[in-house]
């Protein structure tokens, strides 16, 4: 009912917008994060950003609004694990971002450099390079292992929950190293009347490894994040490592990623392409 509710208010919503701003592009996203970010990439004038709360609500909204020949229309989506899976809903009017989600865009970009060198203790990140590595590829390393369990979970239709899992009961403050038990256990407390085959699992995972699947298709970007800012706590912490949450991490990327950035992206140009023959509407 709630969902129902939902959808009918976001159709009514998006059909206001056209009746009292005129011909200015719609741009549905999954979120208000969405909006924070693409509302400093896109044009102002010409645009209105509406979040729409999840990838469904949006292919289901363009579902809709096709069927009444909505024109200047587009949806913005997180790529999920569509690219891994190559399934696409067939809406010219979709856009998926390059990688598992837009975050992974901007942490692939110079604003991870930059965020890390404006807080780290440089001795501690010294140290911390000699140990273990490049930090993003240590990172990346941690949550392709987390990426494996979710994409296991969505392939097999499973209702694990993943949805505030305690980062620190499995990552490693010094090394980052994810603790697999640790992890599962989080994931089979957090999932209603569920018992994980702990072993079995573990096999099933050691074979999805093997398929050496892009690793920037299966991280998650706020998995990056939540454990990047545990490295801030201890493994590479300054002195103010305490407002280092991930929130505030998000904020930063968001923040630090420009319009030059984005326009490196392949979404960049299929939005541009988009714009080129739907005129007079207008995204940049």
């Amino acid at each position: 009912m709630r969902d129902s509710l939902l959808l009918s208010d976001k159709l009514n919503e998006i059909r206001m917008c056209r009746q009292s701003d005129g011909p200015k592009s719609l741009i549905l996203v999954e979120g208000n994060t969405d909006v924070k970010l693409f509302r400093k990439l896109l044009s102002d004038g010409e645009t209105i950003i509406v979040p729409v709360e999840g990838f469904e609500n949006l292919e289901k909204i363009l579902e809709i609004l096709k069927t009444e020949n909505y024109i200047g229309l587009i949806g913005i989506r997180d790529s999920d694990f569509a690219k891994v899976e190559k399934f696409y809903k067939k809406f010219e009017n979709l856009f998926y971002t390059d990688y598992h989600d837009i975050e992974i865009s901007m942490i692939n970009s110079i604003c991870f450099d930059n965020i890390v060198l404006e807080h780290i203790s440089m001795k501690k990140y010294q140290k911390f390079l000699s140990n273990y590595g490049n930090l993003k590829e240590v990172i990346f390393d941690k949550t392709y292992t987390i990426g494996l369990l979710k994409f296991y979970n969505y392939k097999n239709k499973l209702v694990w929950k993943f949805n505030n899992i305690n980062f620190k009961k499995f990552i490693n403050k010094d090394s980052l190293d994810v603790n697999i038990d640790n992890l599962i256990k989080d994931v089979e407390d957090k999932s209603i009347k569920l018992s994980i085959d702990k072993s079995h699992l573990k096999i099933e995972l050691k074979k999805l490894s093997k398929h050496k699947l892009d690793n920037y298709q299966i991280s998650n970007g706020h998995d990056f994040i939540s454990i990047l800012s545990i490295a801030f706590q201890k493994a590479i912490a300054s002195k103010n490592h305490n407002e280092l949450n991930p929130e505030r991490i998000e904020e930063s990327l968001r923040i630090c990623y420009r319009l030059e950035d984005f326009k490196t992206t392949e979404l960049y140009k299929s939005l541009k392409n988009w714009e080129s023959i739907n005129k007079p509407y207008l995204i940049f």
